[in-house]
């Protein structure tokens, strides 16, 4: 039975030999955490084929994908955010996210909006108040993942959540909260005080 199988017996399944699974094993210390963010380009370099490197990150991406599942349609806690941001732990270079939402905190959309670096991402907050006029939004939480894990904020960090709150005052715009994710854990500026 599938479930009864060690994490090395299930890899195995994915791929042609005992070897590729121990370096794989080996190149992300036995980790499987570490393993559901490789890359395609990451399995290839550690000599998986390509349809081996494709069925591994298939499988990891429907993990993702399922773990990340919410049926949240309202924002009334940290959490209810957390649950839509969860899946930023995975990546590792940092995304800033932003859940736009009406008056009632009813969820309009979520959007991935920049991309960064392995440290940083550049926001642009005009960009970030631009889009909330267009869908109408009264309300946002932003989320941004640290693929290092480390939950403390910044200095950017707080200094990114005081320009985001001081422009989203003169639209009328609330920011409601500022979450920091990693290692499926999050910090919330509101819960926390921060913010």
């Amino acid at each position: 039975m599938v479930a009864e199988k060690t994490n090395r017996q299930l890899l195995a399944a994915l791929v042609s030999s005992n070897k590729k699974v121990e370096d794989i094993m080996n190149h992300y210390a036995h980790n499987f955490y570490l393993i559901t963010r490789a890359t395609y380009e990451d399995l290839r370099m550690l000599g998986l084929s390509p349809n081996e490197s494709t069925r591994i990150i298939s499988a990891f991406e429907i993990f993702k994908r399922a773990y990340s599942q919410t049926n949240v349609l309202k924002i009334s806690k940290s959490y209810d955010a957390y649950s839509l941001f969860k899946d930023l732990s995975f990546s590792k270079v940092e995304i800033f996210a932003v859940i736009f939402m009406d008056r009632a905190c009813n969820i309009i959309t979520y959007e991935k909006i920049f991309i960064g670096g392995i440290g940083e991402t550049a926001v642009d907050v005009r960009i970030i108040l631009k889009r909330a006029l267009e869908c109408g939004a009264t309300s946002f939480v932003s989320g941004h993942n640290h693929p290092s894990g480390n939950l403390v904020p910044s200095t950017s960090d707080k200094n990114l959540c005081t320009q985001l709150k001081s422009a989203s005052k003169f639209l009328d715009l609330n920011l409601m909260d500022f979450l920091i994710i990693g290692n499926n854990e999050y910090l919330s500026f509101q819960d926390t005080g921060i913010l």
